[in-house]
């Protein structure tokens, strides 16, 4: 690709930078979104995964419940 870039009268606001490093600051913007996402999604596994763990080791009441009836 041209690393030459021309603008015709717009050299005030760093236009020409911003056109050469766009492709840098999207890279590196995308790569941490990635990352981000990878994180929450990990983190929120993890915590499933301990409730999960947690939860077997609560114990449960073995007898069944008891049926009242009316006599008659």
């Amino acid at each position: 690709m041209n690393d030459n870039i021309v603008l015709i009268n717009n050299n005030k606001y760093g236009a020409t930078e911003l056109k050469k490093l766009h492709k840098s600051f999207t890279l590196k913007g995308l790569i941490i979104a990635v990352t981000i996402h990878i994180a929450l999604i990990t983190v929120y596994m993890l915590i499933g995964y301990i409730n999960q763990s947690k939860a077997k080791d609560i114990p449960h009441n073995p007898k069944l419940p008891v049926i009242i009836t009316d006599v008659q």
